[in-house]
């Protein structure tokens, strides 16, 4: 019996790692290469606030504030020359180097309006397998439904699809965006399952998506990927204590 209870007990502790690391999501853009469509240079050849180290956005390093003059970010001006041939929109374009099962996307920006700096009136995200085809626009909505000035907030996009390439593209609010780190969450794609998106017609029948004007904060983004793996985790927790308890009490009643 002593046996069996050490067997049980070692399958649950197994069972329950095995659930909390299947759960669990892991930033593939960690050190992935990418391109900026927005970075400013003026008539005499001057760069501002550029990507000094040309890693700034995926070396998983955070501005410690909102301020222009942290080296983590980079700043996207909407007359640069890209951006405004780009009407307006400014645009990072991440390669992960292979292909990877992405839960979900997010960009993080600072919201500093005294200084002339607003988050993104509207954030979109497009992926890709091969970099030739690509998907339709995913909305990303931000962590924070009213951002204080003076904060860095995330914008979060719901994939749920495999990726290599992913651009975010950036509409501007005022001239400037500065984006400290752009991410991608790889795990399991099946779930929780991929939302049904919504379609709208029009009177020609066509199908036509709403969005929502620049001005606009686009809202709170819960945290569904992070959501889920909870409850599998918990889920798992509560099993294995279960079957433990049922252990314990089957090998008393043996005695």
């Amino acid at each position: 019996m002593k046996k069996l209870l050490t067997l049980v007990l070692t399958l649950l502790l197994v069972s329950l790692f095995t659930v909390y690391a299947c759960a669990e999501t892991e930033n593939v853009a960690i050190g992935a290469s990418y391109e900026v469509l927005g970075i400013l240079t003026d008539g005499e050849g001057k760069t501002h606030y550029p990507d000094e180290t040309g890693d700034s956005l995926t070396n998983n390093v955070f501005a410690q504030s909102a301020s222009y003059s942290d080296i983590e970010f980079v700043g996207l001006n909407i007359t640069s020359e890209g951006t405004s041939a780009n009407n307006g929109v400014s645009e990072i374009a991440l390669d992960l180097g292979e292909v990877y099962p992405i839960v979900n996307a997010a960009v993080s920006c600072s919201n500093l309006n005294s200084a002339g700096i607003s988050l993104p009136g509207m954030v979109t995200v497009v992926y890709s397998v091969d970099g030739e085809n690509w998907s339709e626009p995913v909305s990303a909505e931000y962590e924070v439904e009213q951002p204080a000035d003076g904060e860095v907030v995330k914008a979060v996009a719901d994939l749920y699809a495999e990726a290599r390439y992913i651009t975010f593209r950036l509409s501007h609010n005022t001239n400037w965006i500065f984006v400290d780190e752009v991410q991608a969450f790889s795990g399991d794609i099946s779930k929780p399952e991929k939302p049904e998106e919504s379609k709208n017609e029009n009177t020609d029948g066509e199908q036509s998506a709403q969005t929502p004007e620049a001005s606009e904060p686009l809202g709170n983004a819960p945290d569904t990927a992070q959501t889920s793996t909870d409850w599998i985790y918990i889920t798992g927790v509560a099993v294995s204590i279960a079957a433990l308890i049922a252990a314990i009490i089957y090998r008393t009643k043996k005695k």
